[in-house]
Order: structure tokens, then sequence, then C-alpha cells
């Protein structure tokens, strides 16, 4: 399980034109938590929490349990959801216009047996359609190497996809009615 944290703030006039409701996406950090394990993800997320503030929580379904409590005694939005291709799509779509239009922003992320030193440019270098899922027949995206023993892995990827998804409802009025507030 891969927890992200990001920083959604309006890019502004610079922006106006190229995408229509231009956002910066900024990577501020990234932990690798064992499978679904509540307590470190509610330990990190705490963390996070009260350094920076979460107003978006998103994950998949299976981190949705305790999570979903823990979101929600704080007030937080939250979706958990399956990487649905209507997700993947969206989430994605969101990110590769981010990338595309120099609106997202990430140090090198590195982690111990990624063969570049950066594991999140190293999940880019091969992400891809990589067919369709056997359930459902949808297309699906990610790696073409994840299946494979040293494959190069999407967990990063898709947890960055998953947080952006959540946080599409995340708009400038809102935060100008967040700040307006304090």
């Amino acid at each position: 399980t891969v927890i992200v944290w990001m920083a959604k703030i309006p890019a502004g006039k610079v922006f106006r034109g190229l995408v229509d409701d231009p956002y910066l996406y900024l990577l501020l950090g990234v932990a690798m938590v064992g499978n679904h394990l509540t307590a470190p993800m509610t330990k990190i997320s705490t963390q996070i929490h009260d350094e920076f503030g979460i107003d978006s929580y998103g994950g998949d379904k299976y981190s949705g349990g305790e999570m979903g409590v823990w979101c929600d005694s704080r007030g937080i939005q939250r979706e958990f959801t399956t990487a649905t291709l209507t997700v993947q799509q969206a989430g994605y779509g969101e990110l590769i216009n981010a990338i595309h239009n120099g609106l997202f922003r990430a140090p090198p992320i590195p982690v111990s047996g990624v063969r570049s030193g950066d594991i999140l440019r190293e999940e880019l270098s091969v992400f891809d359609q990589i067919g369709r899922s056997k359930a459902t027949g949808q297309k699906r995206y990610g790696s073409p190497e994840k299946t494979k023993r040293d494959g190069i892995q999407d967990d990063v990827l898709d947890a960055i996809c998953m947080a952006i998804y959540a946080g599409r409802g995340i708009t400038t009025d809102r935060m100008k009615d967040k700040f307006s507030a304090q």
C-alpha cells in the first residue's frame, strides 16, 4: 500500500489557455505501508493531517473501512473506490494533462530496490494501456511489467491517480471558501 500526500493549488494566469481550469499538483511525500495495514496508515495520515491539513482522502475500497472512520472523525471528504476504467481515465487523464502542461511537480523519490533511484519516474517510463480486465473486459492502465518477478510496478502512480480523482471536487471556489473562513 502506498500513501501519497499532495497539494492542489490554482495555477494562476500563466497557465490559462493551456487547460480550462488549471491546477498545480505538488507531490509532497510518499510512504510505503504494509498491505492495507490500518495502524501505520492512520499514524502516517494523522502526521500529514497535523502538519498540512487534509481536505480529501482517496484510496481503493480495501482501505476504506477504518480509514473511512478516521476521515469521518476529522471531517475529511473521502472516497474509496475501485480503479475502474472511469476512475483511471479521470485520475490519469488529469495527471497526464498536468505533466504535459508543466503543472505537476515532484521531487525524486528514492526507494530501495528500484532500478533508477526514482520510483515515480521509473513507473512513468513504462506506464501504458496494459490490456483489458479479465473480469469486466474494460481497458486497464498501468505497468506492463507489474506481473513479472522483477518488473516495474505502478503502485505510486495508482496512489497519485486515486488522490487526484478523490480531490476532483476541490475547486478554486471551495479553496476560497476555506481560506476566507480562517
